[in-house]
């Protein structure tokens, strides 16, 4: 099953221009709400929790239990990036 060469989620029909399509839609969104967009596209959890149309308590709740999009953790602080949130709502 093909996977996403950034964020190794799976695209099993997918096409993967809509993959990139959605990656630009969701950095258009936080530049229209004027939402800080990190290096290498990363976002904070609250940020991340608008992207998904969930609250930010949900995806602390979901990285306790090991659900939901990937996350990194930089010297203690939590991001996600566009390009997994993207993968995320894909497979939604």
């Amino acid at each position: 099953m093909p996977t996403c060469p950034r964020c190794k989620h799976c695209w099993e029909e997918q096409n993967p221009m809509a993959h990139d399509r959605e990656i630009e839609d969701l950095r258009a969104w936080c530049r229209e709400k004027d939402h800080w967009v990190g290096p290498g596209g990363t976002v904070t959890p609250a940020i991340a929790a608008e992207l998904m149309e969930r609250s930010a308590e949900t995806l602390r709740d979901w990285r306790g239990d090991g659900r939901g999009p990937p996350f990194r953790k930089f010297g203690g602080v939590i991001r996600y990036t566009l390009a997994d949130i993207a993968a995320y709502r894909l497979e939604k």
